[in-house]
């Protein structure tokens, strides 16, 4: 940055070109000890991170200084670091209740379908084995009503005056007609 000759890499030059390696002596670059890592989980969030940087002055000659005047261009190791970070067990343990809750909520709707889809039925069957139980009930009530039980209680359309049974005869007539004349 702003001309600075200071380059990075990853640590002892892991997984550079040979010719970085060639230029400085005892570099030995180990996958493990020297790669860039991240471990993440499917929903994004990282379980466990390596970060692992090398900081490189690149020396080249310098006709304005002497010591610098004949020296090769080479890429010279200063500094590596690393930052290891791991997910801790209390939190891989929220982290399995979080990843959990897509399928409990899939479970939790697919109780409530099922449910709502049993009500929606029920109801409707309900209704016509409790409407047809009461509409037989009201059928019986309405005969009852229509054909009175005489005092010794037969169910005939006769009527006691002053101890005689006399027969009631009505002339036919119409549902809206409240005319009920006896006829001979």
């Amino acid at each position: 940055r702003y001309g600075s000759p200071v380059f990075v890499s990853f640590p002892h030059f892991y997984a550079a070109d040979p010719f970085y390696l060639d230029q400085v002596e005892g570099i030995n670059p180990s996958r493990e000890k020297h790669e860039f890592f991240l471990t993440i989980e499917p929903m994004g969030i990282p379980l466990e991170v390596a970060a692992r940087f090398q900081l490189n002055l690149l020396i080249r000659p310098s006709t304005n200084v002497a010591l610098y005047q004949e020296v090769p261009t080479v890429f010279f190791p200063v500094l590596w670091f690393q930052q290891k970070v791991l997910i801790n067990p209390e939190m891989a343990a929220d982290l399995r209740q979080v990843l959990a809750l897509p399928t409990i909520g899939y479970i939790c709707a697919g109780v409530a379908i099922i449910f709502g889809v049993l009500l929606i039925l029920w109801f409707p069957l309900l209704k016509l084995i409790c409407g047809t139980a009461r509409s037989q009930r009201e059928r019986d009530v309405e005969r009852e009503k229509r054909t009175p039980a005489g005092p010794d209680g037969s169910d005939s359309p006769l009527i006691f005056t002053n101890g005689v049974k006399a027969e009631i005869k009505t002339k036919p007539h119409d549902k809206g007609s409240c005319d009920k004349e006896p006829y001979n």
